[in-house]
């Protein structure tokens, strides 16, 4: 017979801050459950913190009626005693000393740190904050973080490493007590803890404005799929708008106001049928000779499929990945020209890279398979005021996140550019424009060339401490091992190869006919002296070998999603960066591509095999020719040999 668990009677006691019932003895004897009590203990400690350096014994100082040296003992004496305070341990003289640091009882400060923190819970239960992610903003000349704890109240983190509660209204830092409290009329915008708050709430406002228009225009493309889904075009429209909308479900966090729309977009996508099965209806019927009658249902006729792209594909379906590397097989296969052995072929191709290098924008660069890139641009200005001029550029133009520039590695909002800070940069003012995820598409071409155009127009040039890193998207790579190691192959045997190319200069060989020459090893170190990647060593582990336990050798490999190219010079000359997407992409496609079996194996030497592995630290004219026509039969076709040829004849190595 079952045993039925006894009923627990108990009265529950509720949290006396978020008045969920309490289960734990000791949090029943506390009052307080363990989330709340931590919670409770971090306000009363930035309450405490931020008191001290403001409260009212400030003004004693201020007036003269306490030295510094008092003001010093009395806070000292505070902060030891203040633990006995709330442990029922205080005398007479702790609470008065107390008070007078502080200006409120121990009490009272429970109490409002109780209330604050009470509301911090049911405001994030209801999402009543702006925002429960950390906002970093430019306030004065220093990045200040802010992180709300209410939808009124905030706390703003310094670079300095002080902290201050701040209201639209007030604030905790020294600035506000001796300067805007007591001249308001010449600080109308308050000090630069309130300015940063005003900003942080405008990033977020735009945030949202940005996410609900989004929301709204691909709500859009599903109406008008509904009704033009035979016509051409409509499936890739679908394909995008699907991608775009998996994007913003990810960008946006849940509890948001906008969270419960994006779920909903996702649900539509999920009820609506794919272009594929509407096509089997959409297709058009084919004229037919005497000789060959409609098909009998016993013998239907298969329709062409919509084949997946790497953009909006599930890359954990090992299918659905080799059905897309089906298309990179067929729009690039090997066209059996070996550079290696032909000199008339490979006399001709650098007689033809001679010429101007003419943009792909039909969506044939990448080969077909929808593989994402993206780029950062670093670059100096003459002045901070040219670099401003060309964000705010860019932020009219809906470009940039920001109208001003932002901190290193800020948080990036999806299908936004960051002009963000990079403290490698000299010789001017130094600005990285960091690319959103884009495709081999015309709209994103004709996005990396206005904004190099904007900074070209504002005073922009590059220097040998700039870098243009081209990032390639895993979508053609798997957690099989033998993938990332021909990676490695070709990475570590053709070295050489890629800091010669990595240093083209364009627009300097387009004037007085000169090569570039490659910026060196700081940012772009070379691979491991031996990278062990072995039929046990798992994808994760082969990811970080490749990139030498580091993220600045040639290939970094410790992003997820993402394989950044490091070797690149900087440029501003659109051409050139896409020369250097074509190679990198192609390199990433090819180590998935090729197999053992496969006569381009002898492309790329095994990694023990020393002696054919093209480094930096054996450079020679004649190293150089061999490693680059054995990199060119690597690539195998017309288009990424051009390529690779256009950047050789325009960079050396160092």
């Amino acid at each position: 017979m079952p045993r039925t668990a006894p009923q627990d009677n108990r009265p529950r006691v509720p949290c006396r801050i978020c008045t969920r019932p309490l289960r734990a003895p000791l949090s029943v004897m506390a009052g307080v459950g363990p989330t709340c009590l931590k919670r409770q203990r971090s306000q009363m400690q930035n309450l405490t913190s931020s008191l001290q350096r403001s409260g009212v014994i400030r003004d004693l100082v201020r007036t003269g009626r306490m030295s510094m040296n008092q003001l010093d003992a009395l806070e000292t004496r505070a902060r030891s005693q203040s633990a006995s305070m709330f442990s029922g341990e205080a005398t007479a003289e702790d609470r008065r000393l107390f008070f007078q640091v502080y200006g409120m009882s121990h009490q009272e400060m429970s109490l409002l740190s109780d209330e604050i923190v009470r509301t911090a819970y049911q405001e994030r239960r209801h999402a009543v904050r702006p925002t429960q992610e950390t906002v970093s903003v430019h306030a004065g000349t220093s990045d200040i973080s802010v992180e709300w704890v209410t939808g009124h109240t905030a706390i703003t983190h310094s670079e300095s490493g002080n902290s201050y509660v701040v209201t639209p209204e007030t604030c905790t830092c020294h600035d506000f007590f001796y300067r805007v409290r007591s001249h308001p009329e010449r600080y109308p915008n308050g000090c630069r803890h309130m300015q940063a708050l005003h900003s942080a709430q405008e990033s977020v406002a735009q945030g949202q404005r940005d996410w609900d228009r989004e929301i709204a225009e691909i709500e859009q493309v599903l109406i008008d799929y509904q009704t033009m889904s035979h016509e051409p075009g409509a499936a890739y429209a679908w394909n995008e708008a699907y991608r775009r909308a998996r994007e913003l479900h990810n960008a946006i966090p849940p509890g948001h106001e906008s969270f419960a729309a994006a779920q909903e977009l996702i649900d539509n996508f999920g009820r609506m049928r794919r272009p594929s099965d509407a096509l089997l209806d959409a297709l058009p019927q084919q004229e037919q000779t005497p000789e060959a009658s409609s098909p009998s249902p016993a013998q239907p006729q298969n329709p062409p499929r919509i084949r997946p792209l790497f953009a909006t594909a599930d890359l954990t379906d090992d299918a659905q990945r080799e059905e897309i590397l089906n298309t990179w097989r067929e729009t690039r296969a090997f066209d059996g020209v070996w550079m290696m052995d032909d000199d008339a072929a490979f006399e001709r191709l650098l007689e033809e890279a001679e010429n101007e290098w003419d943009l792909v924008t039909d969506g044939s660069a990448l080969g077909g398979t929808g593989n994402t890139f993206g780029t950062e641009f670093e670059m100096v200005f003459r002045t901070g005021s040219d670099a401003s001029s060309a964000i705010r550029e860019l932020y009219r133009d809906g470009l940039s996140q920001s109208a001003e520039q932002v901190g290193y590695h800020a948080t990036q909002r999806s299908g936004f550019w960051v002009p963000s800070r990079d403290g490698s940069l000299s010789g001017g003012y130094g600005v990285e424009f960091v690319s959103p995820v884009l495709q081999d598409r015309p709209e994103d071409w004709e996005q990396v060339a206005h904004v190099l155009e904007v900074a070209k127009r504002h005073g922009a040039a590059v220097n040998n401490t700039c870098g243009a890193h081209t990032n390639i998207g895993t979508g053609p790579m798997d957690s099989r091992t033998f993938n990332w190691q021909r990676l490695a192959r070709a990475g570590i045997g053709h070295e050489l190869t890629l800091y010669r190319i990595g240093g083209a200069n364009s627009d300097q060989y387009r004037s007085v006919r000169q090569p570039g020459i490659h910026r060196g090893t700081g940012y772009a170190s070379p691979f491991g002296s031996e990278i062990q990647i072995g039929e046990n060593t798992d994808a994760v582990t082969a990811r970080r070998r490749i990139s030498n336990n580091s993220r600045y050798t040639l290939f970094n490999c410790t992003h997820d999603g993402r394989i950044e190219m490091r070797y690149p010079n900087a440029t501003l000359d659109t051409r050139q960066v896409q020369a250097q997407v074509i190679v990198a992409n192609a390199m990433v496609h090819q180590a998935s591509v090729i197999k053992r079996t496969m006569p381009q194996d002898r492309t790329t030497p095994t990694l023990s095999d020393y002696a054919h592995h093209y480094r930096l630290s054996r450079r020679s004219d004649e190293a150089e020719e061999q490693a680059f026509r054995r990199f060119l039969d690597y690539l195998g076709t017309p288009l990424e040999r051009k390529a690779a040829a256009w950047l050789w004849k325009r960079g050396r190595a160092m």
